[in-house]
């Protein structure tokens, strides 16, 4: 049985008795889907949401953390039910059973933050089809992860290459004039932020009248994620930040599990590491300014849009996996742990406006061969 935030359960389940109530005086049952937002006020909605999360020790814990706070927050505003469940075990029947206890006790809204609660989802969607569920930093559907989405399920999925550009952008502005971008393998969201990198390295280089900027690129397989070959004992390949610094690296742009790999490396060299697209810890103080996604806006701009529509998706999001990132506010930043940045709220707030507007570029590539530039030199190493 999953650990349930009982004072915050004990609430829900008031205020759904408290529905019900207003249910059995003749209350209308929610309306169907529509192409137009008509309003939470005008329809009487009241949503249930329960936010479910993995035990912060296996994933996701700082996004989830936000996700938390905001939707809370959110649902104190609306006077809506709000819960939360921790699932105790990092598996899907363990996922399923909390979904089963949060809809037992009324929830009519399941939140929840990754890749493996979206797995979960997959297999709850259909067997649930009153309950809304919402995953936030998910991923696309494609040849690697295949579950679709039914019509009562919302999915975000953020852009990487928006996360790159800022990324690069911050790059420049905090100093660099050598930045690598580091990557575990070549999955598609690695190339779509090295490509989105790229731009925004471009981009900032011509802001700032630079001429003399260079991008240097590992994106490999890498022995300290994945292994060594069990046959030979031979890493599948020699690249680490160190090699990075040989070839003249002055700040590391580290995705994933490279950020980890690069920290102590970063630490000897006395050089700043960005942290693209998640949050990170930061044990050895060197992690600048980061561009994060910002799962507790999108979860609640969401939310919003489902209340607004009577408590069912519109054909605007339902059964839907939606991109989303620069300009719709998608991301964050997280500043460095001294507080001193050249590159703040401001400064991503322009970026923002500008993204909106279409006034920014940010190619999306899906092979790290097509990714070019007219103006920055690239230098892959690794293999």
């Amino acid at each position: 049985m999953s650990r349930i935030l009982i004072k915050r359960a004990l609430s829900l389940v008031v205020s759904v008795l408290i529905a019900s109530s207003l249910a059995s005086c003749g209350a209308s049952d929610k309306p169907q889907e529509s192409t137009e937002n008509v309003g939470a006020d005008s329809v009487g909605v009241t949503l249930n949401i329960a936010f479910i999360r993995d035990d912060p020790t296996y994933a996701y814990a700082a996004e989830n953390d936000t996700a938390s706070s905001a939707l809370s927050a959110y649902a104190k505003e609306r006077g809506f039910g709000y819960s939360e469940f921790t699932v105790d075990m990092p598996s899907e029947d363990a996922r399923l059973e909390t979904f089963n206890t949060a809809i037992t006790l009324g929830a009519d809204v399941i939140v929840c933050v990754g890749r493996y609660m979206q797995k979960a989802v997959a297999a709850a969607q259909d067997k649930y089809p009153e309950t809304s569920f919402l995953v936030v930093c998910g991923e696309e559907p494609n040849r690697e992860y295949e579950d679709g989405f039914s019509e009562n399920t919302h999915c975000i999925v953020f852009r990487e290459e928006d996360a790159g550009y800022v990324a690069g952008y911050i790059a420049l502005y905090e100093g660099a004039r050598s930045p690598a971008f580091f990557a575990f393998s070549e999955l598609s969201a690695s190339v779509h932020c090295f490509g989105g990198f790229v731009a925004g390295v471009s981009d900032a280089a011509a802001e700032l009248g630079l001429s003399d900027v260079e991008i240097i690129c590992s994106i490999s397989n890498d022995s300290m994620v994945f292994g060594a070959d069990s046959d030979t004992d031979v890493p599948l390949s020699d690249n680490m930040p160190e090699d990075l610094f040989e070839q003249g690296a002055d700040m590391i742009a580290a995705m994933g599990a490279q950020v980890n790999i690069s920290e102590e490396a970063s630490h000897l060299n006395g050089t700043k590491i960005i942290s693209v697209c998640f949050d990170a810890y930061d044990p050895y103080g060197v992690i600048t300014t980061s561009p994060a996604y910002d799962c507790g806006r999108v979860a609640v701009k969401a939310v919003d849009r489902l209340a607004s529509n009577g408590g069912r998706w519109s054909v605007r999001d339902s059964g839907v996996c939606g991109r989303e990132g620069l300009a719709e506010g998608g991301l964050t930043l997280k500043l460095p742990r001294d507080g001193v940045s050249k590159f703040g709220e401001e400064d991503l707030m322009r970026l923002e406006n500008a993204a909106a507007a279409g006034e920014i570029h940010i190619p999306l590539y899906e092979d790290k061969s097509d990714i070019t530039s007219d103006t920055i030199p690239i230098i892959y190493i690794g293999n």
